[in-house]
């Protein structure tokens, strides 16, 4: 390993994965369409160069840099059938959503589901018989030449909707038929779960095989919590989903990989069960949710559990000065970033709407302070 003040980007997330100090707190970024196309030319950087593959997407790489981020995301190419647009503006994504991106007053892009393709399913079968995506649709080829350009960079895999089975079907069933499905194990929910999980469970087994060792951390997602709570008890979940995730969680564990999980809201009640399963770090760390509170979090669970996020898109940077953006990266690095167990990143996609030099604040007084309480 190298000296605390001459790491590359892979070594210093690796380091602080293993709750290890590194030379300065490992940063991401992720953030909305439009507000990342006002940051690229802030910077004077030229047409996006980020991908999407309709399944999954990373920012530009140049913004990453200009930022001092230390983590890329890999995206395959999609060769599938091809993404149709439906009357009423929507396209059909590759889970068979009819999804409609509208732009608020400020830009700032929300989703909307104008038709719910199985919310009148009611057997197996028309579950089974809906279009779901299929892993020969990503072609990972390409994955190599990314690799090849991040060779000093800490590499993911996956992303925040990976095996995401309660929001994918929401998306398909609407809302209140799945959380009554999964109350009554409706086996129509449980099926479709079923499918979402065998679909990422061979999508998973071909980026990994095209990365080899060079992933560092897979991805994952699903959101558990609400801003007041848990969404679903820990004792459904156990039942429910954990099941589902650890049967592809063998395969990521053989690898070698770091494991995130991905979850908006109050999820400490799932942190035992995070711990147990083998999950390295949570995302999204959303201080302002119930139960959140990162001085707990970190005195409770940090000796097992890592964390990436935590500064919060909905208050600190869409409505504080750059002087509260200073102070509370200052304070979460001091919370949360000692012995390492950190990573630095928003809370979820910046909005547009922020200030722009809340985020740059953010990002240099993050590079300083760290470098300075490191020592």
């Amino acid at each position: 390993m190298a000296s605390p003040n001459t790491m590359t980007s892979r070594e210093r997330v690796i380091r602080s994965l293993c709750h290890q100090t590194p030379d300065r707190v490992p940063m991401n970024y992720h953030a909305d369409g439009n507000f990342s196309k006002q940051l690229r030319a802030r910077f004077g950087l030229q047409g996006n160069q980020a991908r999407n593959c309709w399944l999954t997407g990373n920012e530009d790489p140049r913004l990453l840099e200009a930022l001092g981020c230390d983590l890329r995301m890999l995206v395959p190419d999609y060769v599938g059938p091809e993404i149709k647009t439906n009357p009423d503006g929507s396209f059909t994504s590759v889970f068979g959503e009819h999804l409609l991106i509208r732009e608020n007053e400020i830009g700032a892009a929300f989703f909307e589901y104008p038709f719910l393709p199985l919310a009148d399913a009611k057997s197996v079968e028309q579950v089974n018989a809906h279009p779901w995506p299929k892993a020969e649709w990503f072609d990972f080829a390409c994955i190599k030449d990314q690799l090849d350009q991040w060779d000093e960079y800490a590499i993911i895999g996956g992303d925040m909707g990976t095996l995401d089975c309660m929001n994918r079907c929401l998306t398909l069933f609407g809302y209140e038929r799945v959380m009554i499905g999964m109350a009554e194990r409706d086996p129509v929910i449980l099926t479709a779960f079923e499918r979402i999980i065998t679909f990422y469970n061979e999508y998973l087994k071909r980026l990994t095989d095209a990365a080899g060792d060079r992933i560092d951390i897979i991805w994952l997602g699903e959101d558990l919590g609400t801003q007041k709570g848990p969404r679903i008890s820990a004792s459904m979940f156990r039942e429910l989903i954990r099941p589902l995730w650890e049967s592809v969680l063998r395969d990521i564990h053989s690898r070698g990989y770091f494991v995130m999980q991905h979850s908006c809201g109050s999820t400490r009640a799932f942190y035992p069960d995070f711990i147990e399963m083998g999950i390295d770090v949570h995302d999204t760390v959303q201080i302002e949710a119930e139960g959140m509170d990162p001085c707990e979090l970190k005195a409770q669970f940090g000796e097992h559990l890592c964390f990436h996020g935590a500064i919060s898109i909905q208050r600190i940077l869409a409505q504080g000065t750059t002087d509260d953006v200073a102070r509370e990266t200052r304070r979460l690095i001091d919370i949360l970033g000692m012995e390492g167990g950190y990573i630095l990143a928003p809370t979820h996609w910046i909005q547009s709407g922020t200030p722009i030099e809340n985020v740059l604040t953010l990002y240099q007084v993050a590079q300083d302070y760290s470098r300075q309480v490191y020592r």
